[in-house]
């Protein structure tokens, strides 16, 4: 099918911020528990080289979606992977404890004033997120808070998309 002069044609434009940063020098921290991983599969079918690193949860290693996609991406080096699996026999943990657990990896990328954090899941998760993210940053709740207001105002967007899809985009400062 072909347009000619004349024809109509039915766009939709996307009023979110939820995007690869333009700059592919920019890492990307993508945090996600079950299907929140879906909207991230955008990032790493683009054809853009920034680094990205996927905190994911799921709760076990069989439930992973996309498995051999992102196999495929972590052996090429287009995708660091960070799973949590809250069923594990070994060592059972969420997405945040994982957050948690790599918390010197997240604040030397936190140090790349072009590093944007994005989340996807249950508010339950985001809220958690967000309390370790502030521990990451630093000891002090407030100066912590302003840390990540003044990352915000910087460029460094932390976008966060929860469950219900109909909410918009929430600023997670």
């Amino acid at each position: 099918m072909s347009l000619k002069l004349g024809d109509n044609v039915d766009l939709i434009f996307s009023t979110t911020k939820f995007h690869l940063p333009a700059d592919e020098t920019s890492p990307v921290i993508m945090i996600a528990a079950g299907s929140g991983i879906a909207p991230f599969r955008s990032f790493w079918l683009a054809k853009k080289l920034n680094p990205m690193y996927l905190f994911f949860g799921c709760q076990k290693e069989s439930d992973v979606p996309f498995k051999s996609e992102l196999d495929q991406l972590e052996k090429s080096d287009r995708l660091t992977l960070y799973p949590a699996y809250s069923r594990s026999e070994t060592n059972a943990q969420y997405v945040q404890d994982k957050v948690a657990e790599e918390s010197d990896t997240i604040h030397n990328l936190l140090l790349n004033s072009k590093t944007t954090i994005y989340v996807c899941g249950s508010p339950e998760m985001e809220f958690s997120i967000r309390e370790k993210l502030i521990k990451i940053i630093g000891k002090d709740i407030v100066s912590s808070c302003m840390k990540l207001a003044r990352m915000k105002n910087e460029g460094m967007c932390l976008e966060i998309l929860v469950d219900d899809l109909s909410s918009s985009v929430l600023n997670i400062v």
